[in-house]
């Protein structure tokens, strides 16, 4: 077996950025970024991060800081009182030290002699939405997060662009028509209470089912995820079935929720 990989050629640095909100602004942010990032230019991407002290949006632009700013300013205008946290130019290694969390100065702190990263206890939960959040959507979700000790991270990424421009079926993934994925991350440590956390988890999602698809993010593996063959793959898992049993017929690459050799 053999892959070819297509590189895409980048200019010599690209720009990232970063800008904070209160918590008084939740609402108004998250209903402004669901309009402003899916009508970036292909050349930008941003993400948003929601949790109850507040919100912030980070993101790319494959090209100069000034193009960047530029991009956001529509953002900034129309949700005032950002702190701007980050908006830099940088080599393309470093923007992924940078969406990491890593030292963005030190590109060989990627080696595996130097990359420590401490254990923690996270669960993670995903949906994608395929339309912006109604208001009472959005109303629900600045209640939840108030209403909670824990410390969730509501994490938006906006599809379209290069996404969306190809086919579902050209590829093993399939969700290339959706709006935004989610994830719901939960991080805690020895102190945390598993089950308040679980708890916490179940009643967020049974909240915002009927604001989301029956879908799910597949680099999300979430062993409560139901009937995640379907909430991974869609309408491309009889195919990929297909091809699991022609090349693995016994199965030997496998996880909980790996594709089977056999439709389920």
């Amino acid at each position: 077996m053999s892959f070819t990989l297509q590189l895409h050629q980048l200019p010599d640095t690209v720009a990232v950025f970063r800008y904070k909100w209160p918590r008084e602004a939740i609402k108004a942010v998250m209903t402004a970024y669901q309009r402003w990032s899916p009508a970036l230019p292909p050349e930008a991407n941003a993400m948003m991060v929601v949790s109850s002290s507040g919100v912030s949006v980070k993101g790319l632009y494959i090209g100069a800081s000034s193009a960047a700013a530029a991009a956001a300013a529509r953002l900034l205008a129309t949700v005032p009182g950002a702190k701007t946290l980050f908006v830099e130019e940088m080599p393309f290694i470093q923007s992924v030290l940078f969406f990491a969390g890593l030292p963005t100065t030190d590109p060989k702190v990627l080696s595996p002699e130097r990359l420590v990263i401490e254990p923690v206890w996270f669960k993670a939960k995903s949906v994608y939405l395929d339309a912006p959040l109604s208001s009472e959507g959005v109303d629900m979700i600045v209640e939840s997060l108030a209403g909670t000790v824990l410390g969730p991270d509501l994490i938006f990424n906006t599809y379209g662009g290069a996404i969306g421009a190809v086919a579902p079926d050209a590829t093993a993934f399939v969700h290339r028509k959706t709006m935004f994925s989610m994830q719901i991350y939960l991080e805690g440590d020895a102190s945390t209470n598993h089950d308040d956390a679980m708890a916490w988890m179940t009643a967020f999602g049974d909240k915002l089912r009927p604001y989301a698809s029956r879908f799910a993010v597949p680099n999300y593996i979430d062993a409560d995820q139901k009937d995640w063959p379907t909430a991974y793959y869609g309408s491309n898992l009889a195919r990929l079935v297909a091809v699991k049993r022609k090349y693995d017929p016994q199965n030997v690459f496998r996880f909980a929720q790996s594709i089977p050799t056999h439709s389920p």
